[in-house]
């Protein structure tokens, strides 16, 4: 599904709320309430439960058990796969502000040309860009800075090869590749006693659950279930914050209230409340004044059933519109039986689990069965095979904290329930949340060196593409003179428009040119060899 948007906005919105109340849990916040219609009630079009108050038992004791020497060598691990996430995220952060960098020289371009084109007196052909004469033309919305706070000017008159440059990112001939931020180690141990400590103040504890719902006309909201103090785990968050925490709107001994930016354009401002029974963010269009009704029903009903810890549901038609949109309709069976498709519904828990889906045509159910079978059928034995190769490099405490995992997966299968299609399994084992250690494992011995080679592998990559395009260069620039080079000239490369940038190798080679006896060139990256033919 294509996602416009302003729908992309409430996605990214809702995770964000999700992950902060995440925190929350994981600091031993909380709360309930009965029925929390605010969210529940009134015009939805997909709805989330999370069971916040068992999430937050089970942490703390996995928390306590990494706190024993038993689990130190757990906590090793994790504190060495958190580090490499943490590396990652720092290297995919400075990819993203490079991209936004040229995304903005490439905006400041086009605004200093048209600004060129109305205006008889030109704009300084070098030196640092007047932001303020576009702005006011305007030429230029918004702020046009680079996220690394560099500084934009112009390397010479943009009609004679002049372009824009910026101080932290270079330009598209001449690129700088700043190094990412530095992040400090992980000391795990420091923050589970922080978490362990927030826990014995009794600021906020969870008492049920964590909903989250988006209406019709893409506004969202959440709820989180818990015993709260508002104004004194307000004096907490402004003591320990690293900015000063924004003035309340509203502060009374049992209500504090804030008003947020609006998180995009088109989208209402959220509030966020703090009140003795929970955290509410109101972004929502369609105010929750009903209780819930229907399939949302449904879902409040299971989410007191005490036996489920995650929900969600769907209304189809989101997944469906551009299906049913196609000309001429999908010729494929499977799609067109998805088009009937009006609800999705995953619940996860220690009763029974199931990722399904409601169809309105019956032959849909029959259609997209055979397909599913055959899918877990192939799915299946490779994930178990996977999971059995890492166990075996495990000691034995591993292997067997991770055999109910192992019989969970290996129990699932199609179900059909009337409307209803999709796989099932009888449930999640109880002891799972008594298995972090081994889980953790199991992730840092997939995870890390994945991700080595991984990243090895691209960035291989990368070179040998890097190769190829100065192969491809050496031999046009032959083509236009009737000469070969006889040495490996950027600058003349560059100069005659056969390269639109500098490659760079992302580990640091440099690259050669030689050309063979046979006429061929043979170039060559110090770090990754020769360019494979």
């Amino acid at each position: 599904m294509r996602l416009r948007g302003a729908q992309r906005r409430v996605v990214v919105w809702g995770c964000a709320a999700g992950m902060w109340l995440g925190a929350v849990f994981a600091s031993g916040w909380a709360a309930e309430v009965a029925n929390p219609t605010a969210v529940t009630g009134g015009q939805r079009v997909a709805m989330a439960w999370f069971n916040a108050a068992g999430f937050h038992q089970r942490l703390l004791a996995g928390l306590r058990a990494l706190e024993t020497p038993e689990g130190a060598s757990a906590r090793a691990e994790l504190e060495k796969l958190v580090g490499v996430a943490m590396a990652n995220f720092a290297q995919a952060r400075t990819q993203a502000e490079q991209a936004t960098c040229a995304a903005q020289r490439r905006l400041l371009q086009g605004a200093i040309e048209m600004y060129h084109l109305d205006n008889e007196e030109a704009l300084p052909a070098t030196g640092p860009i007047d932001l303020a004469k576009l702005r006011a033309g305007p030429y230029l919305k918004g702020e046009g800075s680079c996220p690394r706070g560099g500084t934009y000017s112009l390397t010479g008159p943009l009609n004679k090869n002049g372009e824009v440059t910026c101080s932290v990112h270079g330009s598209a001939i001449a690129p700088l590749s700043p190094q990412a931020t530095a992040t400090p180690p992980m000391d795990l141990g420091t923050l589970i006693r922080g978490i362990l400590d927030f826990e014995g103040k009794n600021l906020l504890r969870p008492r049920g659950g964590f909903w989250f719902a988006v209406d019709p006309q893409n506004g969202f909201g959440a709820f989180l279930e818990a015993d709260c103090q508002p104004l004194p785990l307000l004096e907490f968050l402004g003591a320990v914050a690293p900015t000063p925490l924004p003035k309340p709107d509203e502060q009374t001994p049992g209500k504090v209230s804030f008003r947020l930016p609006s998180p995009g354009q088109g989208l209402p401002a959220p509030a966020l409340t703090l009140t003795g029974t929970g955290i509410f963010l109101d972004a929502f269009r369609d105010p929750g004044i009903t209780s819930p009704t229907g399939p949302w029903a449904e879902l409040v009903a299971l989410a007191r059933e005490g036996t489920t810890d995650f929900l969600f549901e769907m209304d189809g038609s989101l997944l469906t519109r551009e299906l049913k949109r196609k000309d001429p309709p999908p010729a494929d069976p499977v799609q067109k039986a998805l088009q009937s498709l009006t609800r999705l519904r995953v619940v996860l828990g220690r009763g029974p689990c199931r990722a399904v889906g409601a169809f309105a045509d019956p032959q849909a159910i029959a259609t997209l069965k055979t397909a599913l079978e055959q899918q877990l059928g192939i799915i299946k034995p490779l994930v178990d095979k996977g999971l059995y190769d890492q166990l075996q490099a495990m000691p034995p405490e591993a292997k067997a904290g991770l055999e109910p995992i192992r019989k969970f997966l290996n129990s699932l299968e199609v179900v059909t329930d009337g409307p209803w299609l999709g796989i099932g399994a009888p449930g999640l084992p109880e002891n799972s949340a008594l298995i972090v250690p081994a889980v953790t494992r199991v992730l840092a011995a997939i995870a890390i060196p994945n991700f080595a080679k991984a990243r090895e592998k691209a960035r291989a990559n990368h070179c040998q593409a890097n190769m190829r395009m100065i192969m491809g260069a050496l031999e046009m620039d032959a083509m236009d003179t009737g000469k070969f080079p006889t040495s490996l000239n950027f600058d003349d490369l560059l100069a005659k428009k056969l390269l639109r940038e500098i490659p760079v190798c992302q580990e640091g080679g440099t690259y050669s040119a030689v050309r063979e006896p046979d006429g061929e060139y043979r170039i060559t990256c110090t770090v990754h060899g020769p360019l494979r033919r």
